[in-house]
C-alpha cells in the first residue's frame, strides 16, 4: 500500500506521539482544523509522568503559554481548543 492508509500509516502517525509519552508527556493531537467544536484528543499516555518544572527552560516557556486552567491530563481524553487560546 502507498499513502496514508492501513497499518503502516497508523504506525507512522502514532510513532511521534508514543515517543513523547515515552519521555513522560501526555500526547494530544487536534481533531481537525475545519468546523465547529475544535478540540484536542489524547493519543498517548505516559507510564511515568513528567512535571513541567522537569522540562528544559525553553520548553517550559512554550508550555506555559497554553492556558489550560485546571485541566487534568490524566482525566481528560479531550480538551476543547477555544479555552486554550490566550484571551
Amino acid at each position: 500500500m502507498s499513502g496514508w492508509t492501513g497499518e503502516d500509516a497508523e504506525h507512522k502517525y502514532l510513532l511521534s506521539f508514543v515517543s513523547m509519552a515515552d519521555k513522560g508527556l501526555y500526547s494530544y493531537d487536534i481533531d481537525t482544523y475545519i468546523g465547529p467544536g475544535l478540540a484536542y484528543h489524547r493519543v498517548a499516555v505516559p507510564l511515568n509522568r513528567m512535571a513541567v518544572d522537569e522540562l528544559p527552560g525553553h520548553v517550559q516557556a512554550i508550555v506555559r503559554w497554553t492556558k489550560l486552567g485546571r485541566i487534568s491530563f490524566e482525566q481528560s481524553s479531550r480538551i476543547e481548543y477555544e479555552p486554550t487560546l490566550d484571551a
